[in-house]
Parts: structure tokens; C-alpha cells; sequence
């Protein structure tokens, strides 16, 4: 018997197997500055962790915020151990419009220097973020997330995440 994980689709009733070597991230857009340092090194330390059980692959999804910090930490790691790879999961072609001027510049640094870059949907439409944020659970066996409200985008993929049987690792 394989030690694959396995996942039910409750909406298709199908099981599949998941890899056990991916692990994407959620979390908010504003970091509070008082619990940014904390935040950073705590997500550094858990993403450190499943490296050491065999994670390679981290999936962001390069939204302003916890998205950001995130994919540069991976890329960070990535520099010490070249194993790792970071896929960057973009809903749609123009996510940073609304971005300042310096996260705009960090979101083409990362996506210059992913492994991979999926692009979503070319145009925004309403929902796309949700499918941004499936598309990375149902590939994740982990997710690592910064989730201090239960409400909105974040508080959603973690629960969803729950519901698919993802491991979830909070840094609130």
C-alpha cells in the first residue's frame, strides 16, 4: 500500500492522491509592522520544518501582504538549499494593479525568479482569487497561513483547506 496521501473530493465523491511534498500559503494583505518580525521568522521556521519532512514545492499566490513575504522567504531558502522550488499561482494577468509602487517591484522580482508561474484567468472576473486559492490547496498537502479573522479570503482557505484534509500551520 502506497503512504500517499489521499484526498475525497466531497463534490466529486473521487479520491485522489495528493503529494505529499507541496505546501502553499495564505494570509492578509496588512501585516500589522509591530508583528511583522514575528510573523517572518515564524513562517521562515514552519516552511524550514517541512523542508526537513520532504517538502520541496511552495505554492503563493502573490497577493500584497503575508503572498509577498512569503515567496520571498521561499526564494531566500531556495539560494542555501537549490532543491526547492516556488510556483507562483496568479488569478489573473493584471493582480497588481492596485499594488504600490514597491510591491509591484517585489511581485516581478518573485515571479522573475519562480519555478513556475501558472496564470489563472487573463482577465480579473469575481471569484478569481477564490480559484486562486483552490487551485493551491487542492495541489498542497500542506498550508501554511497567517489567519487572525474568521471572515474573508484568508479565513475561506483555511476552512476550505480543513475541509480537503490539508494540514494547516496558523502564524497568527
Amino acid at each position: 500500500m502506497s503512504n500517499t496521501p489521499l484526498k475525497w473530493n466531497m463534490e466529486s465523491g473521487e479520491i485522489t492522491e495528493i503529494p505529499n511534498n507541496t505546501c502553499c500559503f495564505t494570509g492578509h494583505r496588512v501585516i500589522p509592522g509591530r508583528d511583522y518580525e514575528r510573523i517572518y521568522y515564524s513562517t521562515k521556521e514552519n516552511i524550514l520544518k517541512l523542508i526537513e519532512k520532504g517538502v520541496d514545492t511552495f505554492i503563493c499566490g502573490g497577493a500584497m501582504g503575508y503572498d509577498l513575504m512569503c515567496g520571498e522567504i521561499v526564494l531566500f531558502i531556495r539560494k542555501e538549499n537549490p532543491r526547492i522550488r516556488l510556483e507562483v499561482a496568479v488569478p489573473c494577468k493584471n493582480q497588481d494593479v492596485k499594488f504600490s509602487d514597491i510591491d509591484k517591484e517585489r511581485y516581478r522580482i518573485i515571479l522573475e525568479n519562480a519555478d513556475k508561474v501558472t496564470l489563472l484567468s487573463e482577465n480579473y472576473y469575481s471569484g478569481c482569487m477564490h480559484a486562486r486559492n483552490r487551485y493551491m490547496v487542492d495541489k498542497s498537502s500542506y498550508i501554511i497561513a497567517y489567519c487572525t479573522k474568521k471572515s474573508g479570503g484568508t479565513y475561506y482557505t483555511v476552512k476550505y483547506a480543513r475541509k480537503r484534509g490539508v494540514e494547516v500551520i496558523n502564524n497568527k
